[in-house]
């Protein structure tokens, strides 16, 4: 279950049966490897994420070629990094931190206040009343256990982060934080580096530009830039 969340799939692809019935192993001896190592270290959980975010295989491009298409097409022997969307939750603490709106505060009941500033981890779960947001980008519906998250790419997903009052609500904030009035240039360089960690390309800065100079308002930049695949996956 590790491996599986840190690459995507695990070394066995039915995390919730491992008998005959299963998939086998896609490196049996890998699998073997790590156990043991896993029981030398005192069963830490830490050390075994350690060992993994630290190997080449971890940290590879999710891009590819035409050789690694023939040989692994499925990525089944991680000839690529599998580049798939952030979870649900993360997704939305990952808007709210951008936008400098999260409330960091730790520990405390739940709420079923959907415009709750505070991680994800704190909605109370109840079943009547699940949380839009987090149920259109394949949050899970608590009604049974399951071994592996679905993950689906659809239309609705982009109306929520185009029409989500939250969303809208934290992208104004983020507008207002990043703004530098009177420069342009400024304010696009510090919305992209704040929600990609980069500085826009030349086309970017050109298209972000036209876009405000054309009545485009400095919210909805935000909005377009947390929609970016670079935003909301890993890669």
């Amino acid at each position: 279950r590790v491996w599986q969340r840190l690459f995507g799939r695990g070394i066995v692809s039915t995390p919730s049966d491992f008998g005959t019935t299963g998939d086998a192993p896609s490196n049996e001896k890998l699998l073997n490897a790590l156990a043991a190592e896993f029981k030398q270290d005192g069963w830490s959980v830490k050390r075994l994420i350690r060992r993994l975010v630290l190997t080449q295989t971890y940290q590879q491009t999710s891009q590819t070629d035409a050789k690694k298409q023939k040989l692994d097409p499925d990525n089944r022997l991680l000839s690529r990094f599998a580049a798939r969307p952030i979870e649900a939750e993360n997704l939305r603490d990952q808007i709210l931190a951008v936008s400098g709106e999260l409330d960091p505060k730790m520990f405390g009941a739940g709420t079923l206040d959907v415009s709750m500033k505070r991680r994800s981890i704190y909605f109370f779960i109840k079943r009547s009343r699940l949380i839009p947001f987090l149920l259109a980008f394949d949050g899970t519906n608590a009604l049974q256990s399951i071994g592996a998250r679905q993950t689906t790419t659809v239309a609705p997903q982009a109306l929520v982060l185009m029409n989500n009052p939250q969303v809208v609500a934290w992208c104004a904030a983020f507008a207002k934080s990043a703004e530098t009035p009177g420069d342009n240039a400024k304010t696009i360089s510090t919305i992209f580096e704040r929600a990609l960690g980069r500085i826009p390309t030349k086309l970017e800065q050109q298209d972000a530009t036209r876009y405000l100079q054309s009545g485009g308002t400095t919210a909805g930049l935000c909005q377009i830039v947390i929609s970016l695949n670079e935003f909301a996956y890993i890669q």
